[in-house]
């Protein structure tokens, strides 16, 4: 009888443990709150199955999350029943892990800091992100020789992300973290490539004087072309319902045309949602100012002259209806208000 106590306890022991490394545990402590709550998500799985983290108090949130698959996860701070993001981020996460994060956009250093077991990997993952921001908004725009071939690009795209992949922490990472890692390595580097083909593309259309144009309609059924706007710069939101980042530029969005009111541009959001209900009940609910517009295929021909790959995608057209910059920085990089405020002098 005591063999069997003995092997039962053990059993139960190991149970209890397997169901502890089935658990990853995420800490988040937010010095810039702006939200009511945190929740977290699979950025390979259904963005509807989230985790709402608990609130502890008005700075720190915190859960417990089965991890069936390790992944690179999302967290979003938000509010209650949803509405405009206003701070979202990436997470590495599998069974075993136990993070703490902290964040503090007040600290231009170091506004995101992540400690405890799983540290090594997160790292890795932010200074990814980093890498991928700074590539994104000047490499290509300004650094990249655009004579070159594609898979030039590609080569040049890849040797960038060496510092990381070479690295001695990298090295000590499990062999399903790299291959994770890897992925979305590859899929940042196939956005890179059909940035350039697009800006390849650009120089070509600005040398032969090609002018693009749309006709989308409104709420109220009305079609407005670009060509309603000709003598206006026109700064162009490309978005979705569905995509976090895109919401998270709303707020954004709406200083500019405060800030810009009577002035020679005009900013226009262009949905590319699937169901037009989706954009007509988000516009309505949010009460999105301004020249909000549906584009019904998001192959059509405008779409496809600037190369649309994703969203969010921001576009500058010059007062004669040529792109000047086909891959514009976002309402939310300061950075904009400074080459507005360059081209409304000129």
């Amino acid at each position: 009888m005591k063999n069997y106590t003995l092997l039962l306890l053990s059993l139960m022991a190991t149970f209890c443990s397997a169901q502890s490394d089935n658990v990853a545990k995420v800490h988040i402590e937010s010095k810039t709150k702006r939200g009511d709550i945190f929740i977290l998500f699979s950025t390979m799985h259904d963005e509807n199955e989230t985790k709402t983290l608990t609130k502890i108090n008005e700075e720190v949130f915190e859960t417990e999350i089965k991890v069936a698959t390790p992944d690179i996860y999302m967290f979003r701070n938000g509010k209650k029943g949803g509405g405009v993001t206003e701070y979202d981020n990436t997470i590495y996460l599998e069974p075993g892990f136990d993070i703490k994060v902290f964040i503090d956009e007040n600290n231009s250093k170091t506004p995101y800091v992540i400690t405890g077991k799983g540290e090594v990997e997160n790292q890795i993952l932010i200074k990814k992100v980093a890498l991928f921001k700074s590539l994104n908004e000047s490499e290509i725009k300004n650094s990249l020789d655009l004579n070159q071939t594609g898979e030039e690009a590609r080569l040049y795209f890849n040797s960038k992300y060496d510092v990381i992949l070479k690295s001695a922490e990298y090295a000590t990472c499990s062999a399903t973290f790299k291959s994770i890692f890897q992925k979305s390595v590859d899929w940042d580097i196939e956005g890179f490539i059909v940035d350039y083909a697009a800006q390849l593309k650009l120089k070509i259309d600005q040398k032969n004087n090609i002018k693009v144009a749309f006709e989308y309609t409104n709420l109220k059924k009305e079609k407005i072309a670009l060509a309603s706007f000709r003598g206006k710069y026109v700064y162009i939101d490309l978005w979705t319902t569905h995509c976090a980042p895109c919401l998270l530029q709303f707020p954004y969005l709406e200083k500019l045309k405060e800030r810009y009111k009577g002035k020679n541009i005009e900013f226009v959001s262009i949905s590319l949602d699937k169901k037009v209900t989706e954009w007509e009940n988000y516009v309505v609910k949010h009460k999105i100012e301004g020249y909000s517009l549906y584009c019904p295929n998001e192959e059509d021909a405008f779409m496809s002259k600037i190369n649309l790959a994703g969203v969010p995608r921001m576009l500058l057209i010059d007062p004669q209806g040529n792109i000047i910059d086909y891959k514009a920085k976002l309402p939310s990089d300061p950075e904009l208000i400074s080459d507005i405020d360059k081209l409304l002098i000129k």
